[in-house]
This record gives C-alpha cells, sequence and structure tokens, in this order.
C-alpha cells in the first residue's frame, strides 16, 4: 500500500531502529486495516532494502502482533547511520 510504503520511509528517515510492528501499528493508528494478503507488507519492505532505504540491524526481536506468535522479525534502520552512507546494492 502506498501509506505502508511512506510509513516505511518515515521511520527510515529517523534513523532508529525499527520492525514491521512499527508500520502495522501506525496503519491501525491512521484507521487502516491490514491489506487482504497481509504478506505484501514483506514486498515493500524487501522493495525498500533494494532500494537501499533500509538495512538489517542483526536484530531479530520476537513480535508484538498476537498473530504472529511471539516469532522473530527482521530489525531494520534507515541506511544512513552514524552519518555514514551504506552501500547501496548493485
Amino acid at each position: 500500500s502506498l501509506v505502508a510504503s511512506y510509513i516505511i520511509r518515515a521511520y527510515a528517515a529517523t534513523l532508529k531502529p525499527f520492525t514491521t510492528d512499527h508500520i502495522w501499528a501506525e496503519l491501525d493508528r491512521l484507521g487502516i486495516g491490514p491489506p487482504p494478503e497481509p504478506r505484501a507488507m514483506g514486498n515493500l519492505i524487501i522493495a525498500a532494502k533494494r532500494s537501499g532505504l533500509i538495512i538489517e540491524t542483526g536484530r531479530y526481536p520476537k513480535t508484538e502482533r498476537p498473530v504472529a506468535h511471539k516469532r522473530p522479525v527482521t530489525e531494520w534502520v534507515g541506511a544512513v547511520e552514524r552519518g555514514v552512507i551504506t552501500e547501496r546494492p548493485r
């Protein structure tokens, strides 16, 4: 969704770590329900990663979303961290 993509960009700009839990919570706060296919969130995250917008932190906290049963989720951060631009994928 366009709104979810915007939210991912907003979190990346903060340069603070985030997970898809943060994106889902913001969608809920805005009154936007889940997409017909919830796995679509993964496609948005992968697109943001491939574009060089976000990178993995290497941490995998457990999700807070009950539907995901406390499984580990990838933690992400904006690709500009500590003033250093990370290498973009080729």
